[in-house]
């Protein structure tokens, strides 16, 4: 979504997009899951965003429901996983 936009707005016809999408697509490098993820462990840990913002956050540059709810339930189960050996660790 945000490429598209990106190349939309800097002039590109609809065939041009459509074909660099498909192109980085397919050399691994559009991946809405990995940049949700990614997006998610940041904006929680670095921004101490919570679950409702950091989803609305991804909806608004094009990432699907779905995809954004799987992500959120990673981060969020191994910031636990973290937590949990972090606070341990202390007691030890």
């Amino acid at each position: 979504f945000e490429v598209r936009r990106h190349l939309r707005d800097r002039g590109f016809g609809a065939k041009a997009i459509a074909g660099a999408v498909e192109k980085l697509t397919r050399l691994g490098y559009l991946d809405d899951r990995a940049f949700a993820v990614r997006y998610a462990g940041w904006a929680v840990e670095e921004k101490a965003m919570g679950r409702r913002r950091v989803a609305a956050e991804l909806m608004r540059r094009g990432v699907a429901r779905d995809t954004i709810e799987r992500a959120l339930d990673e981060i969020l189960y191994q910031l636990r996983i973290d937590f949990t050996t972090k606070a341990k660790a202390t007691r030890s």
